[in-house]
């Protein structure tokens, strides 16, 4: 950018001479979102000889580039792990171990210890809804099911696959009563070759320990929550465009670095006052700093893309109607009719007869510079 001497107009171009004075500044409510401050239409007009003689405006030159136009949308949120819910763990006793609040749970990894005896977590999309056992004599009597296919997998990737007789048929039959027999062995249940929630629980993904049962009490429940964390951000209802599930949005939590997200989710809320947001849940792609509770979420879309932008301060409003800019042509300056789309951020998407690389003549902000 190059700033151009306050005092001294640019040479005459094609004929036509550049008067600009400084009352022919107006401000453009209509065709440009309300935003910005433009030149007016004395450019087409000549001063009488009589007209007392005004400083011409500092102005500077900015090269146009091809660029996005960004819109973004701000708010803050807040970190947890969602909703916690109690698991269906049956039967009684006395704690006599359990995890620390906070502590991640996976797959194949006891959740609390009753009476010394531990209860697994075990991966699954069924809920553990009945006793898993052999009934009957035959195939056609046996339990068969995804329950029973999910134990089955449990078992072998456990080490427990009836001496490689196993399989993941769905279907309990003898070879799985010795797995589970085998099994309950190890982890000094009663060998009954039946399997219920005082042993296990299915649950599709690990899980987070969110309340600590008193070690020496009777055990009543356990509750927990999604070990993967999450961002809750209430947002205007007016953010809808840039609140897609799927979308990336920035994170800031205030360290510098920076982080992104994912929107998991997106309803409608009303607040005790009654007035009425957007809540996005979002999964981070990292794991949020330690101790954090308020992250910054900023949430984007692409108004125009590979797009010639100028500042909106460049934007002319013609004598005539429409808009144009004047080009620094190097011998002079050139005025050229234009069309204006979007408006991000006092910047402008326009077309017409121009191409980046040229020149444009950018009045001077007194207070905030060209741009």
């Amino acid at each position: 950018m190059n700033a151009r001497d306050a005092t001294t107009p640019p040479a005459p171009s094609s004929g036509r001479r550049r008067i600009v004075a400084t009352g022919a500044l107006v401000a453009v409510t209509t065709g440009l979102l309300g935003v910005g401050t433009v030149l007016g239409p004395a450019l087409s007009q000549e001063p009488s000889d009589e007209a007392p003689a005004t400083e011409t405006p500092a102005v500077q030159t900015e090269t146009i580039e091809r660029s996005s136009l960004v819109e973004t949308k701000e708010a803050v949120g807040s970190v947890g792990n969602g909703d916690a819910w109690t698991l269906p763990i049956q039967g009684q006793g006395v704690v006599t171990a359990r995890h620390d609040k906070g502590t991640i749970v996976g797959h194949g990894e006891p959740l609390i210890w009753r009476d010394t005896l531990p209860t697994y977590l075990v991966k699954g999309d069924v809920p553990m809804y009945r006793t898993l056992e052999l009934t009957g004599t035959t195939v056609k009597k046996h339990q068969q099911g995804e329950d029973v296919r999910q134990l089955q997998e449990y078992l072998i990737d456990a080490g427990f696959d009836d001496a490689g007789r196993l399989e993941a048929d769905g279907i309990f039959g003898a070879g799985t009563k010795r797995a589970v027999k085998a099994w309950q062995k190890a982890n000094g249940f009663e060998q009954t070759g039946a399997i219920d929630r005082t042993q296990i629980i299915f649950s599709p993904a690990a899980v987070r320990i969110d309340s600590t049962p008193r070690v020496g009490s009777d055990f009543i429940e356990l509750t927990v929550t999604a070990a993967a964390q999450e961002i809750r951000a209430d947002f205007e209802t007016k953010s809808a465009p840039f609140l897609n599930v799927g979308d990336e949005v920035a994170l800031d939590y205030g360290s510098g670095e920076p982080a992104t997200g994912t929107i998991t989710e997106v309803t409608p809320s009303v607040g005790d006052d009654g007035t009425r947001t957007l809540t996005a849940v979002i999964e981070p792609s990292q794991l949020v700093p330690t101790g954090t509770e308020r992250v910054t979420v900023t949430a984007s879309r692409t108004t125009a893309s590979d797009a010639l932008v100028v500042p909106v301060r460049a934007v002319l409003a013609l004598a005539g109607g429409g808009y144009g800019i004047e080009v620094d042509t190097g011998s002079g300056t050139e005025l050229r009719r234009i069309e204006v789309g979007a408006v991000v951020d006092a910047r402008a998407e326009i077309t017409g007869d121009i191409e980046a690389g040229d020149e444009v003549i950018v009045p001077v902000d007194p207070i905030g510079g060209a741009s």
